[in-house]
This record gives C-alpha cells, structure tokens and sequence, in this order.
C-alpha cells in the first residue's frame, strides 16, 4: 500500500476531484471504446467470442490506473495497492457471497416471482432446453444418484472456482474502483465515496452487459435493474476493501460472486434474471438490507483493520 500522503487528507479539493475525474475519463474511454469498436465491427459476443468483448473491457481499471499513475498524478506503478493481508474480513469476503445469493432465491420464491426447487429440477428444464431430451434424462440420473444435493455441491465448486479463477481477474477491475479510485474519493466520506463508486461502476458495465446479452428477454430494464443493484454491492465491496485493509478481500468477494452469477438457474423455475437473479432485484433487496444493517451500525464506515504486525 503507498504511504505517499493524499492531495485531499485534509478535506475535499478541486485537485482531488480532477484526480479522480482524470481516473473515471480514462476507465470509460477504454472499456466504452473496446464496446464501441466491437459494436461497430459486429464482432461475435456469443460463447467464447464473448471473450473477446469481456476480458479486454474488465481488464480496463487496471490499465486506467496504470495510465493514470504514469501520466496524470506522475507516481510510480508500484504505489498501486496490492498487499494482501489475510484475517477474517477476508474469509468473510469468501463466503459472504454465497448467503447473499442463497438470500436472493428465498426472496424471489417469497415475493412469488419464482419458485424454490431445492431437487435440481431447475438445472434439468435447462439441460432439456439446450440439450436435449437424452441429456436431461442424463442429467435427473446422475442428480438421483448423488449424495449431495446439487445446489450445495454447485455453492462450494464457486467458492473455489471464485478464489483461484474469478477473484484474480476480479483483481482488475478492483485495483481500480475499489483501490484508486475509492482513495481518491474516500474524503468525502466513507458511505458516500462507496455509493458514488458503486453507481459509475454499475453505468460502466452498461455496454458490455447490453452487447453480451445478459438480459436477453428485456435487454434495457436488465441494464437498468444492474445499474441500481451495483450500488449497495459497490459499496460492500468497499466495506471488505477498508475493513481488511486490502483490495483482495474486494476482489475475493467479487470473484465468487461472479462464479455464482447463474445460480439461479439451479434453484429457482422461472423468473426473468433481471427479477430473480443475485444482480437482479430479488438479489438487490438483499444487497440493500446488509448495507443499511451496516451503515446503521458503523454510520462512519468500518473500522480500521488491525495492523499487521
């Protein structure tokens, strides 16, 4: 972590807020200008074409803060914040992500926009409608025949897949929201740096979230519902990210989110993801209730993590 002193320690600037606009001027122009180029050469989105668009776009806050290090505020590469502290805010980044999304499905079973199928019976509709009959008769077998339900068995393959494959490349996007640009911003506040961020960082997505097809059946109200919902994720994000003290326990969280991003699938039968989904609004009612739980108990953001000794 760098312990150069902040332009702004001692309230808010004009030189802080032209740091801060310089940063989110240089993440849209590269993410937005990848979509827009994609767009315009009508390259494939589908399957791993997908790639193409996401990798190049996510990775954009850590090329915007390399850039923005390099000839903006003139710093060195290495002043970035990249040390990993380990302690229990990080494990609870690990697995907070799982109830938040287990959550989500009770309430969209709740609210009747879905209907809980704890049996795998979800997962074989979807097989059957992608596959096949013999697949999903396939699939029922091997359900039938395991010792673990399904859907535990998917939560703790997302808790690895999310630790070792999703949170590094997760890393990318939080050197940059969480890490640079939440510095930047974090004299204003704890809450209203965290709020603020999560809301550019939802708007940022719209491209790529529209291009790819994520909400196919209502492709607007989806970008709309995903902008809302990414700002109590936004700012619990952050609330890892100061609680322990490192951008990884952000990242963390975020990678096993993503892993379980079509979790819904497995348990739930019907609902549009823009409705049931954990970035939906069933996910969003979640979201929204742990963050004001914990703005009502720390209404100065969370405490400062123990130093490593």
């Amino acid at each position: 972590m760098s312990s150069e002193p902040h332009p702004a320690e001692a309230g808010v600037s004009r030189t802080f807020l032209r740091r801060a606009g310089a940063w989110l001027a240089l993440v849209f122009a590269w993410s937005w200008g990848i979509a827009a180029l994609v767009a315009a050469l009508r390259l494939p989105v589908d399957g791993y074409w997908s790639l193409l668009l996401a990798v190049p776009f996510l990775v954009g806050p850590l090329f915007a803060s390399l850039l923005w290090k390099r000839f903006v505020v003139h710093e060195p590469a290495s002043s970035l914040d990249t040390s990993l502290r380990f302690g229990g805010v990080v494990v609870l980044s690990w697995l907070a992500p799982v109830l938040i999304v287990w959550a989500s499905a009770f309430v969209a079973n709740a609210f009747g926009w879905a209907t809980l199928d704890l049996t795998g019976g979800p997962i074989v509709e979807r097989v059957l409608s992608l596959r096949g009959e013999e697949a999903a008769a396939q699939m029922r077998a091997g359900l039938d025949a395991s010792s673990v339900p399904y859907p535990l068995l998917a939560s703790f393959q997302a808790l690895i897949v999310g630790l070792f494959f999703y949170a590094p490349l997760a890393f990318a996007e939080e050197i940059g929201w969480r890490g640079v640009l939440f510095r930047e911003l974090r004299p204003l506040g704890f809450w209203p740096a965290a709020l603020l961020i999560g809301l550019a960082w939802g708007i940022w997505h719209a491209p790529l979230v529209l291009l790819a097809g994520h909400f196919p059946d209502a492709p607007l109200q989806g970008t709309l519902v995903l902008i809302g919902v990414s700002i109590p994720l936004g700012a619990l994000l952050a609330w890892v990210r100061e609680a322990s003290g490192t951008v990884w326990a952000a990242a963390v969280a975020h990678g096993v989110l993503n892993a379980l991003m079509g979790f819904h699938e497995l348990i739930l039968h019907a609902g549009a993801p823009q409705v049931v989904g954990v970035m939906g609004v069933a996910g969003g009612i979640v979201l929204l209730l742990v963050a004001v739980a914990l703005f009502a108990r720390f209404p100065a953001g969370p405490p400062a993590p123990a130093p490593v000794v």
